[in-house]
């Protein structure tokens, strides 16, 4: 057991994540009356087509590391019409393998951020287990925004409480911001937070935003084109968040990207892009984007509403 996962951990301010961040997402399904059973990322992998046995499938918290498995379950319930909700960041980002009793994960990161292989060492990129190459799962044709409709912008470590902010409506006259409860919110209206606009904010640690979000936010001309985006998304709400603070360069510690892994500037204030995504090739996807998403949904009643009204247009009645 890894000891930064415990429930009582903090980063050095009031927030933590892993075990932590999720137990607020158990808590607001508790406190609404709604069943849930908790998948472990084992038991989907070694059991792909649990998930037709839910009408909705949640992902909580901080669900970076998935294997093949993992992703085609997850690719198959929702082509037969499932349902997902994702209170999530840096969601299905990279590929892992497991040895055959489960005991050991493998994950061989390169090209990206977080990379501990060195280019000199390209062959050393492909796993032991299943002799796959390892990496981005989007790397390794297994991309995770054509589940998700989401891709990874970056992260803020910091613990500052600056840095992690509100959702601001897009999209207030869509049918889950009013039915079958109205949410009460307006276009720019702010939410993600607690009561009187105080932390815990829904937009920090790691999020996700759209490919065309990362297109427009490129500071350089592109290697190669971004992938087309896929039809029938809809933002809800984008996150904002400042990148940098005057002033206290010496704590920041975030960092933003473009679709290739080239750092940007930090000068915008892009957070994770909240969506309704009617999906192509089956099925619908809530995806909030950010890992405090599950925690802000506990404290702020509008989020809430919102999240009622998505499980309420996903068949989930209490």
């Amino acid at each position: 057991p890894w000891p930064a996962a415990g429930p009582y951990v903090l980063y050095g301010s009031d927030y933590s994540h892993l075990l932590r961040g999720e137990r607020y997402a158990h808590q607001w399904l508790e406190r609404e009356g709604i069943d849930y059973d908790v998948i472990t990322d084992t038991d989907l992998h070694k059991s792909p087509g649990i998930l037709k046995e839910y009408p909705v499938f949640l992902i909580n918290g901080h669900s970076e590391y998935w294997s093949v498995p993992m992703y085609e379950g997850l690719e198959n319930y929702l082509g037969g019409g499932g349902q997902a909700i994702i209170l999530s960041g840096n969601s299905l980002f990279w590929r892992v393998s497991y040895n055959d009793d489960l005991s050991v994960m493998e994950c061989r990161k390169v090209d990206a951020p977080g990379e501990q292989v060195p280019a000199a060492r390209r062959g050393e990129a492909w796993h032991s287990h299943d002799g796959g190459k390892g990496g981005l799962l989007r790397e390794t044709d297994y991309p995770g925004w054509k589940l998700t409709g989401l891709e990874m912008l970056g992260w803020i470590n910091s613990g500052l409480d600056e840095q992690y902010g509100p959702y601001v409506v897009n999209q207030a006259g869509h049918f889950l911001f009013n039915v079958p409860q109205p949410v009460g919110l307006r276009n720019g209206d702010a939410f993600g937070l607690s009561a009187g606009g105080r932390l815990p904010g829904a937009n920090g640690h790691e999020i996700d935003v759209r490919l065309s979000t990362l297109r427009k936010l490129e500071e350089k001309p592109a290697p190669v084109p971004v992938p087309d985006e896929p039809a029938g998304i809809t933002t809800l709400a984008t996150g904002r968040i400042p990148w940098k603070i005057p002033g206290k360069e010496q704590v920041y510690s975030g960092e933003s990207f473009d679709f290739f892994m080239r750092r940007l500037d930090g000068a915008h204030e892009q957070g994770a892009e909240m969506i309704y995504w009617e999906r192509p090739a089956g099925g619908r996807v809530f995806n909030a984007g950010a890992i405090r998403a599950g925690w802000a949904l506990y404290t702020d009643p509008a989020f809430g509403t919102l999240v009622r009204n998505v499980l309420h247009h996903f068949g989930v009645k209490k």
